[in-house]
């Protein structure tokens, strides 16, 4: 298969486009108008989409680049030998915070959408749009049989969310605009500004085009949303352990689900262990990105078994007018190591725990070695570790 791909991007005197696809490095030709093209001959297609992102070289050097990547999909329909794209540059946007998963996946959900339809046709108009609510769709109307004269309303799908795509057969150029409509009776409720969108090259026999640098011209639309903060450990129940503690946060889920609320914000929850003492209680102060604090963890879920010694430690650290931040790590961490000391063999041996260290080897192991350093030395101070003072991969994994 053969890429044929353009991007309009305004590069200075001494700067080059390329595209980064996989391990080759492709320069791109400008055209007039501030338009980069290239030809991607015998490229032959991965069982999972491609990742590509475009980058500025000055004297061969990268000098920029794209804020996230794009996907290469490969049309379904048979008989595809040329594949026609036509780029926008992905600039970080003003509005990033709506891409991250707490919007995509949570606020602007879209619930379970299935599999991607598989759609045949010739074009594909694709866009990059996380602003939608879960009630509504981004459509597309236009002339033309396909698109019914502008008489219909033709939902993009939404399985990748926050892409939007739609696949269509032509052989006419026509005329059409985007619009958000409601997602369930495509009611429109508000069109894009500007005059109407024309698709005017038409693919060959053999080729599909698709147009990923179009963006709808929408007014701006603000977004509100209620919530609340709290720190974890402010979270108390009668099943905590003297503070409170992550399965916490699904009451507060609820009820925060029920009053109508979206956002939750809470402290940061990493472990911020360096001397054991209640100077680490300060959230910001962590000694790890990746680990969690084991104070929030709820003890009976790890396996600590709820005897009587359990039962009255509960009782008497929840009853305390203030947490007592020492004692009740002191305690978590003996009845954590006593658990360990039951299960910890059985659960090692499980397929679960074998692939979430492989997962995670990168930090978890360097955090490992110095939680066992610090406690060893009495001091996160690590120029005070003697030989183990400098960081040492294979020491570690020995």
């Amino acid at each position: 298969m053969t890429l044929l791909i353009s991007i309009e991007y305004r590069t200075r005197w001494g700067e080059q486009l390329v595209l980064r696809l996989g391990k080759r490095r492709i320069a791109l030709q400008y055209a007039d108008g501030g338009v980069w093209t290239c030809a991607v001959e015998r490229y032959a297609p991965a069982a999972q989409p491609a990742e590509y992102r475009y980058e500025v070289e000055r004297e061969g050097v990268c000098i920029r680049s794209e804020w996230r990547p794009h996907t290469l999909r490969i049309p379904s329909r048979e008989g595809v030998r040329t594949l026609r794209i036509r780029d926008r540059w992905q600039e970080m946007p003003s509005d990033t915070p709506f891409y991250s998963s707490a919007f995509t996946r949570g606020i602007f959900g879209r619930g379970k959408t299935g599999n991607p339809k598989k759609a045949a046709g010739n074009i594909t108009l694709r866009v990059i749009l996380p602003t939608l609510r879960p009630d509504e769709t981004l459509a597309v109307a236009g002339s033309g049989r396909e698109l019914g004269d502008w008489k219909r309303i033709v939902p993009m799908d939404d399985s990748r969310f926050p892409e939007w795509e739609l696949t269509l057969h032509t052989a006419h150029r026509f005329e059409y605009k985007f619009l958000i409509a409601d997602r369930k009776t495509l009611t429109p409720i508000l069109w894009e500004e500007g005059a109407n969108r024309t698709w005017g090259e038409l693919p060959g026999a053999g080729e599909h085009a698709l147009d990923a640098a179009a963006y709808p011209r929408f007014p701006e639309r603000r977004w509100q949303g209620a919530g609340t903060a709290i720190p974890v450990f402010s979270l108390r129940t009668e099943e905590d352990f003297g503070v409170g503690e992550f399965y916490d946060l699904k009451r507060l889920i609820d009820w925060a689900a029920a009053t109508g609320q979206c956002v939750i914000q809470v402290l940061p929850i990493n472990d911020t262990t360096m001397t054991g003492t209640w100077e680490d209680s300060y959230p910001y102060n962590a000694n790890s990105t990746f680990a969690l604090h084991p104070q929030f963890i709820r003890l009976p879920a790890a396996g600590v078994v709820e005897d009587d010694e359990y039962r009255t430690l509960r009782n008497e650290l929840n009853a305390l007018p203030e947490i007592d931040y020492e004692r009740v790590n002191r305690h978590k961490l003996r009845l954590l190591r006593r658990a360990f000391e039951r299960h910890g063999t059985r659960t090692a041996a499980r397929r679960d725990y074998k692939d979430f260290i492989a997962a995670n080897r990168h930090w978890l192991i360097p955090y490992a070695a110095f939680c066992t350093l610090r406690d060893e030395f009495g001091t996160a101070d690590f120029s005070r570790w003697g030989d183990y003072a400098r960081y040492d991969k294979k020491a570690v994994e020995a």
